[in-house]
């Protein structure tokens, strides 16, 4: 009785209930990732939204479990995506590269970010902001539209462009980039960009 209470006012027994079923999201899609290439600057920039292999099959809006494979532009397996749906407007969303792993905890508009295990920043509408100080970190923004950009520190990164229409077989680049993100900025920018194709290519609620 008192641990459903606390689950229901989103206090610790919500978050450590889904820290375990992150490790269940990380068994499920542990035999993709060595199937995934090497993740460099130049494969950064062939992002694309295409989809390889996704389970279900057929995306299907009350599947508590969904992941997929994104490739590059050229087929080649990028990134992989997997969600978990909870009552309530909760989820939990993992995607990872060949080298890190993002985590998104979602509680209705709040969503935490654990990067790599550790619990690092959030989200909230279109920016994300570290912890402790709080401040801004990252944002989206459409300085040039109709595209929205992510935004690190002064610096545009790059315009988030929308998936390509059609069944012609083309398949178009996730990222229009304005300048080159290294280090902790491109964590960041990833960080954001990430969030925003999962909206894209996740089903929806």
């Amino acid at each position: 009785m008192i641990r459903t209470i606390l689950e229901f006012l989103n206090l610790e027994p919500v978050r450590n209930r889904m820290l375990r079923d992150a490790e269940l999201l990380r068994k499920d899609i542990y035999p993709w990732i060595q199937e995934l290439v090497t993740w460099d600057d130049e494969e950064r920039a062939l992002t694309s939204y295409h989809i390889q292999e996704q389970h279900p099959k057929r995306w299907a809006r009350n599947a508590k479990i969904v992941r997929c494979k994104v490739t590059s532009i050229y087929h080649e397996p990028l990134l992989i995506f997997a969600r978990r749906k909870y009552a309530g407007n909760k989820s939990l969303i993992l995607i990872r590269n060949s080298r890190d792993e993002y985590l998104y905890q979602v509680r209705g508009s709040q969503v935490e970010v654990v990067f790599n295990g550790t619990l690092s920043a959030m989200i909230e509408g279109n920016k994300l902001y570290s912890l402790k100080p709080r401040r801004v970190l990252a944002s989206q923004e459409t300085p040039h539209p109709p595209y929205p950009s992510v935004v690190v520190g002064k610096d545009e990164i790059a315009q988030l462009l929308p998936a390509a229409n059609g069944s012609n077989g083309y398949v178009s680049r996730a990222f229009s980039f304005m300048k080159d993100p290294e280090g902790d900025v491109e964590i960041l920018f990833l960080t954001l960009a990430y969030w925003e194709m999962a909206q894209r290519i996740l089903p929806k609620d």
